[in-house]
């Protein structure tokens, strides 16, 4: 038995505060003027009345930090044959996370009157949401903040078994689940920063399954490699690891839509989702032409003034499988010099997997497959031990 407990603090990138805080004006400030006059250069100039666009860091925010924790058992039941199980998990608190502090909050625009209940906020009209936001003279204002979570929690099981000489195979498993709200430090922000916690789900890295079986086999002839016969036929060994995984959540987005009111069409850090009205993974055709049921989402009804109700992650996306293969030859030139001869094969089978998919509502790509995985990659290596 074994287990262990850890916490782990952590500190915002100095880069974030350099990328955010030297591109506000007037710090960073380009004119570009086309065709000028030498002897009036800043004639053709004419200023902008727009409400610019921000990036800035808190004032004040907490540490964040990772506790880890696991519980485990490992046993030989038989002779070279061993097993291990344990419980593995984490929770992260006061993560960072970029957030639009300038968005106004839902359904304001239309009880201040500056929208009518059936009045759809779009690119053309959302300017009108500027006179309402909690900063104004500024659109968007993004900006890191330590308000996110995370948890994490694993079963993991792993049997091993070696034989003789440096043959062996090892098998795991591991049944996981990731959940956070808010996905990623730099993007991703709440589509409604009043209300964060409805955007709690799977991570982007969250794999609930995954199986990986790893062996290496020493070839029994000549293994010795003694007298001519087993110089020039022995020291070969053949080694692979076979891996398949279930697929990473997915998030579907779309554009040009508002229903709530929040200003963030154009520079904002936050974005539109859809209604989700049925399940994405019932019934999904998974082909490369349609992944997950493009029918499982749905604009926010017009008159209904409220974000799109459509979670982070609920789609499934592609998993994999890939067997790796590599057969190697030691050559034993002496005690002390060896030669070693090696051929790789990765994805020896040459299994297409798919990889990136179009989760954008109103792209005409839209639940398409948009990438794979690498094809079968064949790479062979010398290498000398003395």
């Amino acid at each position: 038995m074994r287990g262990g407990y850890g916490i782990s603090y952590d500190t915002a990138l100095f880069g974030i505060a350099e990328q955010n805080i030297f591109i506000n004006p007037p710090l960073v400030t380009s004119v570009n003027i086309s065709n000028p006059s030498l002897d009036n250069p800043a004639a053709s100039l004419a200023a902008s009345a727009a409400p610019l666009n921000l990036r800035g860091i808190p004032f004040d925010s907490e540490t964040p930090y990772v506790q880890q924790f696991s519980l485990g058992a490992q046993r030989e039941v038989l002779r070279g044959l061993v097993i291990d199980v344990g419980y593995f998990g984490s929770k992260g608190t006061s993560l960072l996370g970029i957030v639009d502090l300038n968005l106004v909050p839902p359904g304001l625009a239309v009880a201040a009157g500056v929208f009518g209940p059936n009045e759809a906020v779009t690119a053309a009209n959302t300017s009108r949401l500027n006179a309402i936001r909690p900063f104004k003279g500024y659109v968007a204002i993004n900006a890191p903040q330590t308000w996110f979570n995370s948890n994490y929690h694993s079963l993991q099981m792993a049997m091993e078994k070696r034989f003789v000489g440096a043959s062996l195979v090892k098998v795991a498993y591991t049944f996981s689940h990731n959940l956070t709200d808010n996905q990623t430090d730099r993007n991703t922000a709440p589509q409604n920063p009043y209300n964060f916690k409805a955007d709690y789900g799977p991570a982007t890295f969250d794999r609930r399954h995954i199986f990986t079986v790893n062996y290496v086999y020493e070839l029994p002839f000549y293994r010795e490699q003694k007298g001519l016969t087993g110089r020039l036929l022995g020291g070969w060994q053949l080694s692979g690891i076979t891996t398949y995984a279930s697929g990473t959540p997915l998030t579907v987005s779309t554009t040009g839509v508002d229903p709530a009111g929040l200003g963030f069409l154009g520079s904002s850090a936050s974005g539109p989702r859809p209604d989700m009205i049925a399940d994405p993974n019932d019934g999904a055709p998974r082909t490369f032409a349609q992944w997950f049921n493009t029918g499982a989402f749905a604009e926010v009804p017009v008159g209904v003034i409220r974000p799109g109700n459509a979670g982070r992650g609920v789609v499934l996306g592609p998993g994999f499988g890939r067997w790796d293969l590599s057969l190697a030859r030691v050559i034993k030139i002496s005690d002390a010099l060896k030669f070693q001869l090696r051929g790789e094969m990765f994805n020896m089978f040459n299994h297409t997997n798919p990889l990136g998919v179009n989760t954008v509502r109103t792209n005409a790509l839209y639940g398409q497959v948009t990438s794979t995985r690498d094809p079968r990659l064949v790479q062979l290596g010398l290498k000398l031990n003395f």
